[in-house]
């Protein structure tokens, strides 16, 4: 087991890699194998973020698209009261339609921005398709730890 020192881990988080392909995944694809959450935390989940403007209208481009849907993703984890927006996000679950060597440069782009040295427990899932015109969308699981009272 090889821990790695992520920005949730000063709260109590442990974000853990697996012997062998977990260590050699989690810096390639910025990913964890698994996140520890203290009981002391509150956690938030969204629910699936598009890359649509607030007239729901789609960018023709797919990197406007991806890197819009992780905006998304920010400005309600921000609305939620999650003041680190990305960087309290420890588990994502992208789905993408069509090939994914479409997506990694957009992909690139929004993890370089959003997370950071943030690397999340992640899920990428090829799809037929998304509601409307949306080639990606987004969940994420992120945590608040809460200081414990002292005795």
């Amino acid at each position: 087991m090889t821990e790695y020192t992520g920005p949730l881990t000063s709260l109590g988080l442990r974000y853990i890699n697996a012997p062998g392909i977990g260590e050699k995944l989690s810096p390639l694809y910025n990913i964890s194998s698994v996140i520890v959450i203290p009981p002391t935390a509150t956690v938030y989940e969204t629910c699936g973020h598009t890359g649509c403007n607030i007239d729901i209208e789609y960018p023709e481009g797919l990197r406007e698209e991806i890197l819009l849907a992780f905006k998304n993703v920010e400005n309600a984890l921000l609305a939620a009261g999650v003041k680190q927006g990305w960087q309290a996000v420890y588990k994502m679950t992208t789905y993408h339609v069509g090939p994914i060597e479409e997506h990694s440069a957009g992909l690139d782009e929004a993890i370089g921005h959003y997370l950071g040295a943030n690397r999340p427990a992640w899920c990428g899932v090829c799809v037929a398709s998304l509601t409307g015109p949306a080639r990606l969308e987004i969940t994420v699981s992120a945590a608040v730890v809460h200081p414990q009272p002292s005795t």
